[in-house]
């Protein structure tokens, strides 16, 4: 008896290990990553309803062996326990099973699209990398936390109530983010790696201590003593060395980070793409009805100069509607990380004087004057509706003063 009970325990630890749970990942892409943080580097991309075998939880991340026997980590908001029935059974092999393959694909997409160096391509990759650990990250945000704070978790964007963004899910947003950030590159980036690391780290605590924490971030700084920064798809952040200068604190950089993570998260830039197409469409169109009529009267021309006014005056009341609401969601990120969220009203209001008394440093296709003004109305107004100005949250000017001091 005690051999047939030693037998059943055996073959009972053998049916554990050999049949493991298994989970499907639920996103068209999903980043498996070396490690539980969404600033650990890539092991691989895979496709909706991939089978993946669970070998551990961490948190808000789970350790998995994928198809080809690679293992990673994976947000647990990226898996469920059944495959979809929506997306049919597709799934098995990862999209990009390395890195060197998904910067393949960008490189293939790049060739077609960027003008200039390649080479700015792989500075970019290049760049992408984190340089920290989740330690580092832990010992960083660790010294906001320890700060008291009256509005840290005062509202979260669940609460907010935001609608859902409205864009085209076959455009490819690593690429279209990376090809972009080369074009825009002519300036050139700042290539210390202690201030990449520095900026990196301020991103990565702010979207820990939200449920933005499995988005892909990468912030860089472009050589450009303009004010301006970029948010583009696939999780690309640029700030100009012209706007890091002005902020005074690390509350005020927050701010300005937690409003571009807005408009990665919540889209905007694919969202203004997929707008914009209809507009491209109507083009070619009439390009292809010009090419049949021959030459356009002047009566045509006058009409097509009124489209497109018309067509601009509808655009930009929404690319500033985009503002306003990455305001106030970088108000909110910024509270719910620690920080003091009146840095945001703070560089907001020096920026819009900026735009009227100093206006050649102020890059107009970074915003108009008038919507600064505008923005800085909005962004206070909420800020006092929703935060308080007793223990607000935590500045870190030191901090900050010491890790830019080598830019100033």
């Amino acid at each position: 008896m005690q051999s047939l009970a030693y037998v059943l325990i055996v073959l009972a630890f053998g049916a554990s290990t050999v049949l493991p749970d298994t989970l499907y990942s639920v996103r068209k892409n999903s980043a498996v990553r070396e490690g539980a943080g969404s600033y650990y580097p890539l092991v691989a991309t895979v496709a909706e309803n991939t089978p993946l075998i669970l070998l551990s939880r961490s948190g808000s991340w789970v350790k998995v062996q994928l198809p080809n026997k690679q293992v990673g980590w994976i947000a647990s908001n990226c898996v469920a326990g059944e495959r979809s029935a929506a997306a049919g059974t597709r799934g098995g092999d990862p999209m990009w099973n390395s890195p060197r393959a998904l910067s393949a694909a960008i490189k293939g997409f790049s060739a077609k699209h960027v003008q200039g160096e390649p080479g700015l391509v792989d500075t970019v990759l290049r760049y992408s990398a984190k340089e920290f650990t989740r330690e580092d990250l832990a010992a960083f945000t660790r010294e906001i936390q320890a700060y008291p704070s009256a509005n840290r978790g005062r509202i979260t964007l669940e609460e907010m109530d935001l609608p859902l963004p409205v864009f085209d899910p076959e455009l490819p947003e690593q690429q279209i983010g990376v090809t972009v950030a080369a074009r825009i590159s002519g300036k050139g980036f700042i290539g210390s790696k202690q201030l990449r690391r520095y900026l990196n780290m301020v991103c990565a605590g702010i979207a820990e201590h939200s449920s933005l924490y499995d988005a892909d971030l990468t912030v860089l700084v472009s050589n450009d003593r303009k004010i301006n920064a970029f948010a583009l798809p696939g999780g690309y952040i640029i700030v100009t060395l012209g706007l890091l200068a002005q902020c005074r604190d690390e509350s005020e950089l927050a701010g300005v980070i937690a409003h571009e993570v807005a408009h990665v998260v919540r889209r905007h830039g694919l969202q203004e793409l997929t707008e914009r197409s209809a507009q491209i469409r109507a083009d070619q169109a009439f390009e292809e009805l010009e090419e049949e009529v021959g030459e356009k009267t002047e009566e045509e021309e006058e009409l097509e100069l009124l489209l497109n006014q018309t067509y601009e005056k509808i655009v930009h009341p929404r690319l500033l509607s985009y503002e306003l609401e990455a305001d106030r969601i970088g108000a909110v990120l910024t509270a719910n990380a620690g920080y003091d969220p009146y840095g945001l009203v703070r560089i907001s209001e020096r920026v819009a004087r900026v735009s009227r008394e100093t206006p050649a440093i102020f890059d107009a296709d970074y915003m108009l004057p008038d919507d600064a003004a505008e923005r800085s109305r909005q962004v206070r107004a909420f800020a006092e509706q929703h935060f308080s100005k007793e223990s607000p949250g935590e500045q870190m000017r030191k901090r900050f003063t010491d890790a830019t001091s080598s830019i100033r």
